[in-house]
């Protein structure tokens, strides 16, 4: 469960101008998905079933690395039928480089769906993120994928 894989191969297959800058800057993004549905079984979640299909539940982690430094990290939850990030961390030296759009961007070509602004109108979200969702390329539910 804690080893990463690199995502050269999928934004190879994917490419998008995100990718194109983080790479330009010397980033790369690596990534490990953690899927659920047996462990909620054996917690006694059944009863979930009805609602969802328990193999689909998942959790991602993507990661942004200068050499061997993770510079940022993110995680996202996918229940099936909609997916959105947890929280995301850039370190305050690699701010305003397009670093949190990318993996989003990169998170939404892993799980085959566009991401939800799941914490919209929270009192936790923080102005960056405030921001981050405001761009004309963020708005909730254009198609990404």
């Amino acid at each position: 469960m804690d080893s990463f894989e690199s995502g050269d191969d999928l934004i190879r297959a994917h490419p998008h101008p995100v990718f194109e800058n983080v790479s330009q800057r010397g980033y790369s993004i690596w990534y490990r998905i953690d899927r659920h549905g047996d462990e909620f079984r054996l917690l006694g979640l059944e009863e979930m079933s009805e609602y969802k299909d328990l193999s689909e539940y998942k959790d991602l982690v993507v990661q942004v690395r200068l050499r061997e430094q993770v510079i940022a990290e993110a995680d996202f939850s996918d229940d099936g039928t909609e997916a959105h990030c947890e929280n995301v961390l850039v370190q305050p030296a690699f701010l305003k480089q397009g670093i949190a759009n990318a993996i989003y961007v990169f998170a939404e070509k892993v799980l085959g769906r566009t991401l939800l602004n799941f914490w919209s109108g929270d009192s936790h979200q923080t102005p960056e993120a405030k921001a981050f969702w405001a761009q004309p390329d963020r708005r909730p539910r254009q198609n990404w994928c």
